[in-house]
């Protein structure tokens, strides 16, 4: 994955950090585009996939201050700990005050041994980038099923 735009890889690593111990967050950025940005290929190129991240996370996600997911966790007192563990509800709780309420936010988990982890948060936006929705439901809960006990660990 080839981005030359130092500005871009700036806004990034602020907005898209690497939150895995021991990657790097041209990693974790390759592994965003293989799993979504390649859904938009027809459209975009890699360089416009992540501009748009960007763009989008300058008009939806940076209200009040807030420069990513992890500081809306913080905020409603989640904090990543690996000894912690907080609910499915937790989660969308302190999102919703970011998408609103009635919008379904989709998390994904790991199971690691007798523990789960939070793997992903999937926001989902209307075709024009300006609104959040609703994410389709899916019978796929990897792992993240109401009630469970979910990690989310700090690396």
């Amino acid at each position: 994955m080839l981005i030359n735009d130092q500005t871009l890889k700036a806004n990034l690593g602020v907005i898209w950090p690497n939150l895995k111990y021991g990657n790097t967050n041209r990693n974790f950025w390759k592994y965003q585009w293989r799993k979504h940005g390649l859904c938009s290929i027809q459209s975009l190129s890699l360089v416009d996939y992540f501009k748009g991240a960007v763009t989008v996370h300058a008009n939806m996600i940076v209200i009040n201050n807030k420069k990513n997911l992890l500081v809306y966790l913080t905020d409603a007192n989640i904090i990543p700990s690996n000894n912690t563990v907080r609910t499915k509800t937790d989660i969308n709780s302190a999102l919703h005050k970011l998408v609103g309420n009635n919008n379904d936010i989709y998390i994904s988990c790991k199971k690691n041994g007798n523990h789960i982890l939070l793997h992903e948060i999937y926001l989902c936006m209307d075709t024009t980038l300006k609104q959040f929705v609703s994410c389709p439901p899916s019978s796929d809960q990897r792992g993240c099923i109401q009630g469970s006990n979910i990690i989310i660990p700090k690396f």
